[in-house]
């Protein structure tokens, strides 16, 4: 008679209190905002900062309706990272990005340093994903009132007034009991 393990093993699972393990439950949260650059005038060529993005100038991911209707709290949020930062002319037609030399994104809260999110440097075409950063974002943007930046480097204004898209999409884990 061969002797299987199995048995063993469940059994001794089921005694261990193994039911407290941590699960991990991720999902994305995504936000949108729409920003207009004026023309550049001989008294003002170049960028520096840009105007505030509307729809992420204040706001917490813990009051956002894909994570309210999880039902989570914001003291379950384990980690938040930038899953993805894109940058798309949508007027006018014919426009790209190639006036701006580098742009990057930063992320503000109270009682935080300033955080550098996302960048791309001298970004052509009409559209650009940035390159992001690893960081934990969870204490700017998680039970505070966080809100994010753009800042132009090296850029000038473009030729005509430009209408931007700025979407982000963060990742956001949580741990469940």
């Amino acid at each position: 008679m061969r002797f299987s393990p199995l048995p063993a093993l469940v059994a001794l699972l089921a005694t261990c209190g193994c039911d407290n393990i941590e699960k991990v439950d991720q999902f994305s949260l995504g936000l949108t905002t729409g920003v207009s650059l004026a023309e550049a005038t001989p008294q003002d060529p170049t960028i520096t900062t840009f105007p505030d993005l509307p729809g992420l100038t204040t706001f917490d991911l813990s009051e956002h309706e894909g994570f309210v209707r999880r039902g989570y709290r914001a003291e379950d949020v384990d980690f938040v990272a930038l899953e993805s930062a894109t940058v798309t002319v949508t007027a006018p037609a014919g426009q790209d990005l190639g006036f701006l030399g580098e742009l990057r994104l930063y992320v503000e809260a109270p009682e935080q340093p300033r955080r550098l999110m996302a960048r791309a440097i001298e970004p052509t075409g009409r559209s650009v994903e940035l390159e992001l950063t690893e960081d934990d974002l969870k204490a700017w943007l998680v039970g505070t009132p966080g809100h994010i930046t753009a800042e132009g480097v090296r850029s000038q204004r473009p030729e005509q007034r430009t209408s931007l898209e700025v979407r982000v999409q963060f990742e956001v884990s949580v741990k469940v009991l």
